[in-house]
């Protein structure tokens, strides 16, 4: 009670916005455009009944989110919506999914279970812009302080040690002692694997789920395929130039006269 108490300015705030309920415009860019910069899913399902969450930090791109949307302003808003909406309607759904396998035992807990993987994060993404970003993530969390039941945090690189005591000191002692860090990836994902259950689990992770890898899963509904690249080039450059930089996985070929292909630019 007084972790919400002492944030309940930013509570109040938020929900005059209607803890943006609309949020490709609370983003000011789809939300499907906003995750393949920062990417992030709920899919499944843990041992003990909370909604799984994954994040990929280490892949996180703040050029590309400078691109389509204010990280300083606005990433706090997507968190507000996660909490608001977004995690509710997980609860939901795997309550329901749990109920229609008459599984009694781990259905309706509102609590989530984070996986948080660090690979391919760089030292330099841990700077003091993107610290400021995660004390004002942390005081917003402060508003739902039970919804955290466990992170399990991923190929954690040796220099992270540093950061994490200074992100540790933005966290109630209560939270910081709910999250695991491993460096290394094996057991890492043994811990994962203990926890959560293999047909609930991402195949990037060891599991088996029918929503398949990582990538697979994010795909917004009805998308077969998607490419995203950042591109950077000189004032003195040419817009036409740089997209010559853009090379897709391969050649797009559209399989039917029923497809379609959608190309976005945000600057």
């Amino acid at each position: 009670l007084q972790m919400m108490d002492d944030n309940i300015a930013l509570f109040e705030k938020a929900q005059n916005d209607d803890f943006y309920r609309d949020i490709d415009r609370a983003l000011g860019c789809p939300l499907s455009v906003f995750l393949s910069q920062y990417p992030y899913l709920y899919s499944g399902t843990s041992k003990n009944g909370c909604v799984v969450a994954y994040f990929r930090a280490g892949q996180v791109n703040v050029d590309g989110m400078d691109c389509c949307t204010d990280m300083e302003t606005k990433l706090v808003r997507y968190l507000w919506y996660g909490l608001k909406y977004a995690f509710p309607a997980q609860v939901t759904k795997q309550q329901q999914k749990q109920s229609n396998n008459n599984n009694t035992t781990t259905a309706g807990r509102c609590e989530c279970f984070f996986i948080v993987d660090l690979a391919g994060l760089s030292a330099s993404t841990l700077n003091s812009r993107t610290m400021g970003v995660f004390q004002k993530l942390a005081e917003a969390t402060g508003s739902f302080p039970e919804i955290l039941n466990k992170t399990v945090v991923l190929n954690a690189p040796g220099y992270f040690a540093f950061s994490w005591r200074i992100m540790k000191a933005f966290l109630h002692p209560r939270t910081a002692a709910k999250i695991e860090i491993y460096s290394d990836a094996k057991q890492g994902l043994q811990r994962v694997q203990e926890l959560v259950d293999s047909s609930e689990l991402l195949s990037d992770y060891g599991g088996t789920s029918s929503r398949g890898s990582f990538e697979q899963a994010a795909r917004p509904p009805g998308v077969l395929r998607r490419a995203t690249k950042c591109l950077t080039f000189a004032k003195a450059g040419s817009f036409s130039s740089a997209v010559t930089e853009l090379s897709l996985p391969n050649p797009v070929q559209l399989k039917s006269s029923s497809e379609e292909m959608h190309v976005s630019v945000y600057t």
